[in-house]
């Protein structure tokens, strides 16, 4: 079993800012890093290679800037591995070639992927929705996995944190991830009672302004917990309604990430007491 990632002990709190898609860029990113949790985003929201080149540079300098309150947490690249990524061997490319310290494989977990940031010190976390898919990705060498559960963004893990999490422990000595609603520090502090290395996290987090065009703070309205309207009917996906995890019912503003870091450690602190 590969033993945990350094950079856990680095966090200023055991946090991921998990990849969304056409919302999470190189601003955000950069905001979620120099507050000490990690960073991420979807490689396919950068539209193209090139410009996937110029994020990775970006977000280089970006987290090298002097001036940082704590210690600057590694940033993520959410990789799509599935066959019909047609960007796929670009996308790799630019992340070897840019040394990401942290590589989130979605829909495959191949072992040549796998070797490839291996080759350069990089780390490699494998989303899963059952025990099936999380042997698979241990078979093929990962760092860690990220347990997607009920409620979680993207609503593709039906389990139980309760019962993936202690079940995933119980086979993988690596690092585990907790997504599923969890929006608060004492989501956070949950993720780490069930034996989850880290929480992931994406509701509320946005770097100076509220998230997407047009989306206001009062019109959490456009984001879909999981459930359909009739009114939503003819509706574009992306385009009218946003989609979110379960854990956007307790959202009820949209921080900046300093703020947002801030309240989440004092809850977190508070979850212990």
């Amino acid at each position: 079993m590969p033993p945990k990632p350094a950079f856990l002990k680095q966090l200023r709190l055991p946090v991921i800012a998990a990849p969304m898609f056409l919302v999470s860029g190189t601003d955000l990113v950069v905001a979620a890093c120099r507050q000490g949790i990690v960073g991420t985003f979807p490689a396919l929201n950068a539209r193209t290679d090139t410009v996937l080149d110029t994020w990775l540079t970006d977000i280089g300098r970006g987290l090298n800037q002097p001036g940082a309150s704590t210690a600057v947490a590694p940033y993520g690249v959410n990789l799509i591995v599935h066959k019909t990524n047609k960007r796929l061997d670009g996308n790799l490319k630019r992340i070897v070639d840019h040394k990401v310290p942290l590589v989130i494989t979605s829909l495959g977990a191949v072992r040549d992927i796998v070797d490839a940031v291996h080759s350069y010190g990089g780390v490699v976390f494998h989303d899963v929705t059952n025990v099936h898919h999380a042997r698979k990705a241990i078979s093929a060498g990962v760092d860690g996995l990220i347990a997607v559960c009920a409620g979680a963004g993207g609503h593709a893990g039906v389990a139980s944190p309760f019962a993936l999490v202690p079940q995933l422990r119980s086979e993988f000595d690596g690092a585990i991830c907790l997504a599923g609603a969890i929006s608060d520090g004492h989501g956070i502090r949950a993720a780490r009672a069930l034996g989850a290395d880290l929480a992931y996290m994406a509701c509320g987090l946005d770097p100076d302004n509220p998230v997407g065009d047009g989306l206001g703070e009062e019109d959490f309205s456009k984001l879909d917990a999981g459930s359909a309207r009739k009114s939503d009917q003819g509706s574009k996906a992306w385009k009218d309604i946003w989609s979110a995890g379960q854990g956007v019912i307790n959202i009820n503003s949209v921080p900046t990430v300093a703020d947002l870091v801030q309240q989440l450690e004092a809850e977190f602190k508070q979850a212990f007491e």
